[in-house]
């Protein structure tokens, strides 16, 4: 009938990792029920001219990528609780976090830049229990890795955390 696709990572337990520029270790941000992946976006500029049979597009401005819309569990006690205050620090202060999303794959694939908290707080819907959303901004480039190497710059490598 059809054969089978190799390399298929499944989209369960996926984890986010942050870190504040100075630290040397990650935190596992806790109880994360949706963790978009990175995607990006270059504008560009319509060249078709009136001869053209077909529309011509080139590349034109910055590359950006939208922000992370996260979303997790609202704890009020224990270690989701403290990782929120954090969190609200970070959202309060602007602070400039490293983050870092783990796919589960054997390659151990990772997505890996830097931003801010652009929003963050409790969100309620009837049907659910109380959640907390946060949308994290990204600034600069996002690095695909796979063992910690960049995969567009082998030179460029870093540690893994360690789920």
């Amino acid at each position: 009938m059809g054969e089978c696709v190799e390399g298929l990572v499944d989209s369960q337990q996926v984890i986010l990792f942050v870190k504040e520029g100075s630290a040397t270790t990650w935190e596992e941000v806790l109880y994360l029920t949706a963790i978009p992946l990175p995607m990006g976006e270059r504008a560009t500029d319509d060249v078709t001219t009136v001869k053209d049979l077909f529309k011509r597009e080139v590349a034109a401005g910055v590359i950006s990528y939208a922000a992370l819309e996260l979303e997790g569990l609202y704890t009020s006690s224990g270690a989701g609780q403290a990782q929120r205050v954090k969190l609200t620090r970070y959202f309060n202060q602007g602070t400039c976090l490293d983050w870092m999303i783990m796919l589960p794959d054997t390659e151990k694939t990772t997505y890996d830049g830097c931003g801010t908290l652009g929003s963050l707080g409790p969100v309620r819907d009837s049907n659910k229990k109380f959640r907390t959303k946060l949308k994290l901004t990204i600034s600069g480039e996002v690095k695909e890795r796979q063992d910690g190497e960049n995969v567009l710059d082998p030179t460029d490598t870093i540690t893994l955390p360690t789920p």
